[in-house]
């Protein structure tokens, strides 16, 4: 059990060398990990089906484990193929000169790429921070992608997205601020390389394998011990927000509609017009009369408001059973699986996803299922985060 008070969120990553890269708000703790783990065999293989920024593989790496990773966000998994480099000394500085001549070069530009058609950019950036953002851009993406160099710069790059906006980064939430951001591109993109490729030269006894995979689907090939992952919450708070500015500008997506595409392809989904996709979506052949999304419909008032949240529970919990029996299908006997979970609520009714994770991981043929609260997400008293664990038959 992690020790009282502490911090469980992404907030706790904040000094740590490679976890501290770019992350998602509902990231949790490396440390969380490590309790989790501290008692495994480290022959063990760690397997975590929703990446996100890596911190469980990450993690897992450095504490002497082969670890497995899947996502279907190609941005995501360029993040954490990135923070699983390992690079020596003269390699990290080769790469780091590099850069230094590639922002000399930036502000010499006249000519440059323009910027991404992404709703509200001007609210995002300043005319400044815009152009100077385009003159880099410009000559990182002419790099091979493939290489250490390029796939570095592109994280500082993306680094130096963020700490330029004007806008106020909280935990599930972005707002823009009116406040002017005076911080330098070129600054806080040398800071942030520098900073990365120290971190590369802490090396892994095992390198991650990191794999595009849809985490519904089974795969016959599956190595793992362990699965230990946070899967999306079900409270329609997409990480889609904020990640948009990384996939315009690296060119994964250069129209809204792209990014509802990737976000409808995600459990949980419902950014943009993903939303209004809900509407017209009918479940596959999957049986919802589980006790704990039953119990949650029945309880929300009966009015027109609530149909889009009925239908995005049922898709939630058929994507959920849907990992879950691949998982059963997947998995060796004997594996551990241990999923970290948020409740929700809507119009003051509890969803309680531990025990629908509890009822599916039931009706997928896992035993020995059980869960423990890990803290109180909020000041919200009824606003929980669970380890959900069980075990393959």
């Amino acid at each position: 059990m992690p020790a009282p008070g502490a911090c469980l969120t992404f907030q706790a990553n904040k000094q740590l060398a490679r976890h501290d890269w770019l992350h998602l708000t509902p990231a949790y703790a490396a440390d969380l990990v490590s309790d989790i783990l501290s008692e495994t065999d480290r022959s063990a293989v760690i397997f975590d089906p929703f990446l996100g920024s890596g911190t469980t593989i990450i993690r897992a790496a450095e504490m002497g484990f082969r670890s497995t990773g899947w996502d279907i966000n190609p941005f995501l998994l360029e993040v954490v193929r990135s923070k699983s480099l390992q690079l020596d000394a003269e390699t990290c500085s080769e790469i780091y000169e590099q850069g230094l001549a590639l922002v000399d070069s930036a502000t010499l530009l006249t000519e440059y790429c323009a910027e991404p058609d992404m709703h509200n950019i001007d609210r995002w950036w300043s005319t400044e921070h815009r152009r100077q953002l385009c003159q880099l851009k410009s000559l990182i993406l002419k790099l091979p992608h493939s290489q250490p160099a390029s796939q570095l710069m592109r994280m500082a790059f993306a680094h130096a997205l963020k700490t330029s906006a004007q806008v106020h980064h909280r935990h599930h939430s972005l707002s823009f601020s009116d406040e002017k951001n005076t911080s330098q591109v070129s600054s806080e993109f040398l800071q942030a390389l520098h900073s990365y490729l120290q971190d590369t030269l802490h090396t892994f006894t095992h390198a991650p394998l990191i794999e595009r995979h849809d985490a519904r689907l089974p795969d016959n090939n599956l190595d793992a011990d362990i699965l230990l992952c946070s899967p999306p919450y079900p409270n329609r708070m997409s990480y889609m927000r904020e990640m948009r500015p990384y996939l315009y500008w690296l060119d994964y997506v250069d129209a809204a509609h792209q990014v509802a595409d990737l976000d409808w392809l995600a459990i949980g989904g419902s950014w943009g017009t993903a939303t209004n996709r809900l509407k017209t979506w009918r479940p596959d052949q999957f049986d919802h009369a589980v006790p704990a999304l039953i119990k949650c419909l029945a309880q929300l008032p009966k009015r027109s408001s609530t149909a889009l949240i009925q239908q995005y529970l049922i898709r939630y919990a058929q994507d959920m059973h849907a990992h879950f029996s691949a998982m059963h299908h997947s998995l060796r006997s004997g594996t551990e699986v241990h999923y970290i979970i948020g409740n929700a609520r809507y119009y003051n009714v509890n969803f309680d996803s531990d025990a629908l994770f509890r009822e599916l991981l039931q009706q997928c043929g896992f035993v020995d299922i059980n869960s423990r609260i890990l803290r109180r997400r909020s000041s919200h008293k009824q606003l929980f985060e669970y380890c959900v664990s069980a075990r393959v038959a």
